[in-house]
């Protein structure tokens, strides 16, 4: 159950706020979810359903919040609320404790489900955002104080993933990619708990080729300036390469193919994002292909959405050794993210089958 005020429900710019992004996440590392509750935003592609009420304070969510956790018995909640306690100026001087009961209420109505409760995000106000900064302060201790008493309840730090520069024009509400940031830990909360344990059968995220497919991952290559990012969970094996942080604006890497000799397709994987136009070259069997990301592929972080593939040559003859180079050149906040290469077979010389023995007549 997605609990909170607007910043769960979503805004004009992106109706489901971070619940879309999160539902991808889920859903392509091959967990069976369910988000409930009675409100619905959102593209139908995603499961709409939650309980984020645009304008709500704290004290308004307790006020339904029984009725909420009758009619739906969730696993687990994520609650992110506080907000607008802060920017209706109301009563902050108890706002911890109105959390405190809020908190209580949850756990007494459904004792085994787990409480992740979230820190709020940044309000660019400066007496707003010093709000923010007190009633944030005050919200690990009282979970801390939860879970000594053996109530699952867990603090999921939302705060510290965003700046300014992912709010919107408001100045209240996160962008997309704020969003996405959002979805991101709340991802990483809800990993280790043992309701999502156990994914439904082949949980890879970048579905792994079929057998004849030799895939190269990006991550297994030489790299200049290229750097490895890990816990990645839209990118095959959860990791890629990236010119973030990796000392310049442009990186190569280097990798062999290892497969029999025969003719392939050669298709790259990678990550298309809308916070600017990264290119990226790359040479294989005598092939030279250039591309800029400009598919603007909804988010400005590597998701579910962001995700691409670009055939780069067909019906190219490689044998063992063969070498493939990438050469990667960053733009704005879109660092030439790419995650593998597949070499998909075209024609090869199989060993001849045994002849069947003739039929007796």
């Amino acid at each position: 159950m997605p609990l909170g005020d607007s910043n769960t429900r979503g805004k004009d710019w992106d109706p489901a706020g971070y619940r879309d992004n999160l539902w991808n996440q889920l859903k392509s590392s091959g967990f069976d979810v369910d988000f409930v509750g009675s409100q619905k935003e959102g593209p139908s592609t995603i499961d709409r359903d939650h309980e984020g009420h645009g304008g709500w304070r704290i004290d308004e969510i307790a006020n339904n919040v029984d009725s909420w956790l009758t009619s739906y018995q969730p696993d687990v909640i994520m609650l992110m609320i506080g907000t607008n306690d802060v920017l209706q100026d109301y009563q902050l001087s108890t706002a911890i404790d109105r959390l405190n009961n809020l908190i209580d209420k949850i756990v007494a109505k459904v004792p085994n489900a787990y409480l992740l409760v979230g820190s709020i995000p940044p309000i660019d106000r400066p007496l707003d955002q010093q709000q923010v900064l007190e009633y944030n302060a005050q919200i690990p201790g009282l979970v801390s104080s939860k879970a000594s008493q053996g109530k699952k309840v867990k603090f999921v730090d939302i705060f510290k993933e965003l700046t300014f520069s992912d709010l919107s024009s408001d100045d209240i509400h996160p962008t997309a990619s704020g969003y996405a940031k959002i979805a991101d830990v709340w991802y990483d909360a809800l990993l280790p708990l043992p309701v999502l344990s156990n994914p439904s059968p082949s949980p890879s995220p970048s579905p792994s080729p079929t057998p004849n497919v030799i895939r190269l991952e990006a991550e297994a290559m030489q790299l200049t300036n290229y750097v490895i990012e890990s816990n990645q969970s839209p990118a095959s094996g959860s990791k890629i390469i990236s010119l973030y942080q990796g000392g310049g604006t442009t990186g190569s890497a280097t990798g062999t193919f290892n497969g029999p000799t025969g003719t392939y397709n050669v298709v790259v994987g990678y990550f298309d994002e809308t916070d600017g136009k990264s290119q990226l070259t790359v040479k294989v069997g005598g092939v030279t292909d250039t591309w800029t990301f400009d598919k603007w592929l909804t988010d400005s972080w590597v998701t579910s959405k962001t995700k691409a593939t670009r055939t780069v040559a067909q019906g190219v003859t490689l044998q063992a050794g063969s070498t493939i180079q990438l050469s990667g050149v960053a733009d704005g906040g879109e660092w030439a993210r790419v995650d593998y290469i597949d070499f998909i077979p075209v024609s090869s010389s199989p060993s001849p089958s045994p002849t069947p023995a003739p039929t007796p007549t």
